[in-house]
């Protein structure tokens, strides 16, 4: 997804029984992208994501793969465990 010489930021954790994983190292050269590891953020960072999240919410709302109400957060857990969702929200 990442445009040409762009620069992609990974920030993610991984389970420490299996932390490798597989890309396709191609896109990375002939692409040209910078891969940055990050982690934690500043309050600025935050304040910029949260306004980038406010203008770009109908693509981002794509990659929230499960909703739970505040009643169902111990199944919301139990799928952020098992690996079967990309983002699960949790409703209060």
């Amino acid at each position: 997804m990442a445009g040409r010489r762009a620069h992609v930021v990974f920030f993610a954790g991984l389970p420490k029984s299996d932390p490798v994983m597989g890309f396709d190292a191609n896109l990375l050269h002939y692409k040209e992208l910078a891969v940055l590891g990050a982690y934690g953020c500043t309050p600025h960072q935050y304040r910029v994501t949260l306004d980038m999240l406010a203008r770009r919410r109908e693509t981002i709302e794509r990659i929230v793969t499960h909703r739970f109400p505040l009643d169902r957060i111990s199944e919301g857990f139990e799928t952020i465990r098992a690996g079967t969702g990309l983002k699960v929200v949790i409703e209060p």
